[in-house]
């Protein structure tokens, strides 16, 4: 047997699910509805690895000393953090889906905008998952009062841009470390982004495989329960030795709903539960 720390993805992996068992308990099965599971997973995975990929930049403002970068960086963590617990309590994922998209969003605007107008990708990409998240987890009127949001921001920047209009700029600002930071955070973003559809999607196919196993065993269970009923009228029929036409009529019956039973069996085999009738 092999250590576990030579594989660094089976104890990342080990942590994340530690972590989410021990944040959302059972927040998830209680719901029935496939859809709001994927949707609390989702979020949570948002949460987790916002929280998580901000960290480093943290660290960085503090090493620069630019502490109002740092306080800004730092806002939103409190109200993620609130959001699971909110999470773990069972509010609707339509709230903490508006919660999280526009606290994620707004103060990525306000980066963006203390950090000398910056609306490269760097910011663009965080813009695009703070609004993807909205769309999937909140409210079409939200998303769209989103949307509006970062147009009319994106309209200010372009004024001032045009009119020369100076803004309140981050201590610690260069143009040099702007064009350095813009690939490195970029890319973490788009791997943030792709990561987040992912397990989105994986979630859905896993829940639905899950659903499909659980219907397809309730089906065999209840196969079994007619084919033993028709199996024991036949046997007692059969001891009782009689030939009467109302006994041969009955064993055909029965021989008829073996032969239904099993071939719905043999469609399940084939094409799943949805497929068989009973």
């Amino acid at each position: 047997m092999q250590p576990l720390f030579s594989h660094p993805k089976t104890w990342a992996s080990i942590a994340y699910n530690a972590t989410l068992t021990a944040t959302l308990g059972s927040a998830i099965q209680k719901k029935a509805d496939t859809y709001e599971q994927c949707k609390i997973k989702l979020l949570f995975n948002f949460i987790f690895f916002y929280l998580l990929l901000q960290l480093p930049a943290l660290l960085f403002l503090l090493y620069q000393q630019n502490y109002p970068g740092f306080l800004l960086a730092a806002l939103p963590y409190p109200v993620l953090i609130a959001a699971l617990l909110k999470l773990r309590c069972g509010i609707h994922t339509l709230r903490i889906g508006n919660l999280v998209a526009a606290t994620t969003l707004i103060t990525s605007m306000l980066s963006s905008l203390f950090n000398n107008i910056d609306i490269t990708t760097q910011y663009g990409f965080m813009w695009l998952t703070s609004i993807l998240l909205a769309y999937v987890t909140a409210s079409r009127t939200t998303t769209a009062l989103l949307v509006i949001l970062l147009l009319a921001y994106l309209g200010v920047c372009s004024y001032f841009k045009i009119n020369y209009i100076n803004v309140y700029v981050f201590p610690a600002y260069t143009y040099f470390f702007r064009h350095v930071a813009n690939p490195i955070f970029t890319g973490i973003d788009v791997l943030f982004l792709l990561g987040l559809l992912g397990s989105y999607y994986r979630s859905i196919v896993f829940l639905e495989r899950r659903k499909t196993l659980h219907k397809q065993r309730l089906h065999a269970d209840l196969l079994h329960q007619n084919l033993t009923r028709q199996f024991l009228l036949v046997k007692g029929l059969s001891r009782s030795g009689r030939q009467s036409d109302g006994n041969l009529e009955l064993l055909d019956a029965c021989f008829t709903e073996i032969e239904k039973q099993c071939e719905s069996a043999l469609e399940i085999l084939q094409n799943g539960p949805s497929s068989a009738n009973i």
